[in-house]
């Protein structure tokens, strides 16, 4: 044999025992993923209910959000211990969103719920979801029901609910793309303000689907409702008598630089280091604050992301200046100190809303980061901006630049849709694998004596 072809095989042998190992290395990432995420869904289970509740214990009360495929446990309502034990659990709807805790209690919550039924059983021409206004008892696991509502199944399940007063709900509703304050005891709409008297339906996602997709509504203390329109990228604020206030709107539709697709905006007031909105900022996978300037405009004031957050759809600031953030896609609820660093987390997949109960509904109780920086001589804000990224192993950040090549309006949709056990890690392992085998395929096609040849003719016209 000649050097050269002695040299070529080697070549050859080489190039199969890399992508050999990339395989190999790929199969035991997704495999080993399957099994955490099993096992880690067996100890939920075994935990349910098994923690008695406490008054004045640490709990976080959790919602779960995810299109589960056949086979895999349902969506729930969970309270986690300090420790992370799970001291409540209930899976008796089909998805479950917003939760708050219910004021003058310690283990009260009201949270809003959905339900898929069949068009026989909405007596409609397609599927219908019906949308639950909910509160129990933790400790007692004692329900009232408050409110039930029939919506469309393509126009989607309600996101959000606050209560306003007695018997009076607002109400985010992604069906009719509007927000809205119905009284449970009359059943008279008090107030309501649609979206589409405002913006033009050639912006945000097809009408008459999925168009605003309003994902939260809150009630300010000076009587104004913000609005998060997640389609259209931006958080707005609404004047109960004279509308859309244009000058307070934060974002702008496909500038993904301030807002891509956000979820659960908080508002901070002045006296608490406002006016600032803390906001999950879904698309760019981070977490971000605004603080308003004297000159009427928006400014980032902090951020936080590491390698790991995907998708997050909830973040509330609590009293101790630490920030609670639900990581939809990235599979668990962490509290980050003000350093940046993670003091608690669970591991939960497809996770939509967190509360602390104790510190007040999301972020009442909570700060702006503005709060404690240096008031600047021109404008009376500070031009400073905390952004915090953890330091990250190289893989990790290895990771994070995967991930940023990546359309974002492609990877969270595609984990959200998958199997629950599969993450970023492993729907990058998957990918990994799956081009190594058609990159080995191809070379294999290259190197074999075989080759496929195609017989062109060409027919005379006649």
């Amino acid at each position: 044999m000649r050097p050269n072809q002695l040299n070529r095989r080697k070549l050859k042998y080489l190039i199969r025992a890399i992508f050999a190992t990339l395989i190999l290395v790929s199969g035991a990432t997704v495999v080993q993923g399957y099994i955490t995420y099993s096992s880690e869904s067996e100890e939920l289970d075994s935990k349910q209910s098994r923690t008695q509740l406490q008054r004045g214990s640490h709990l976080t009360v959790v919602t779960t959000s995810e299109r589960r495929t056949d086979g895999e446990r349902d969506n729930a309502l969970i309270a986690y211990t300090k420790t992370g034990d799970v001291a409540y659990y209930n899976d008796s709807h089909r998805v479950y969103n917003d939760v708050d805790p219910v004021e003058g209690t310690h283990s009260t919550v009201l949270y809003v719920a959905s339900n898929r039924l069949e068009r026989n059983e909405c007596s409609a021409t397609t599927a219908c979801w019906q949308n639950i206004v909910e509160e129990v008892n933790l400790t007692t696991g004692e329900t009232t029901r408050h409110y039930t509502f029939i919506t469309a199944l393509g126009r989607g399940q309600w996101h959000d609910v606050d209560r306003v007063g007695n018997s009076r709900f607002l109400i985010a509703d992604i069906a009719l793309d509007r927000a809205f304050v119905v009284n449970t005891t009359s059943g008279i709409t008090e107030w309501e303000w649609h979206a589409q008297n405002e913006f033009p339906l050639s912006g945000g996602g097809l009408f008459p689907g999925d168009w605003t997709h309003v994902n939260d509504v809150e009630r300010l203390k000076d009587g104004r409702v913000m609005v998060s329109l997640r389609n259209q990228d931006q958080v707005v604020f609404i004047h109960p008598q004279h509308g859309l206030q244009e000058n307070w709107t934060l974002g702008s539709e496909d500038d993904y630089d301030i807002l891509y697709e956000q979820h659960n905006p908080d508002y901070i007031p002045a006296a608490r280091g406002g006016p600032a909105v803390l906001v999950a900022d879904s698309e760019n996978n981070r977490v971000v604050e605004y603080c308003r300037t004297n000159s009427g405009t928006w400014k980032q004031s902090w951020s936080w992301e590491d390698e790991h957050l995907m998708w997050p759809r909830d973040v509330d600031r609590l009293p101790n200046g630490h920030t609670l953030i639900t990581d939809s896609n990235g599979g668990r609820i962490v509290e980050v100190n003000k350093s940046g660093e993670i003091v608690w987390q669970v591991k939960l997949k497809g996770a939509y809303d967190a509360e602390r109960l104790g510190t007040g509904d999301e972020s009442t109780g909570g700060h702006s980061v503005q709060a404690s920086l240096p008031a600047d001589s021109t404008d009376g804000k500070s031009e400073a901006t905390i952004s915090q990224t953890p330091s990250s192993s190289v893989t990790g950040k290895g990771l994070v630049w995967f991930r940023k090549l990546l359309p974002r309006m492609l990877i969270n949709p595609l984990l959200y849709v998958l199997p629950s056990w599969v993450g970023f890690v492993e729907f990058t392992a998957l990918l990994l694998g799956g081009l190594t085998g058609i990159s080995w395929a191809t070379a294999e096609l290259w190197w074999s004596p075989w080759s496929v040849r195609f017989k062109v003719t060409h027919r005379r016209k006649t």
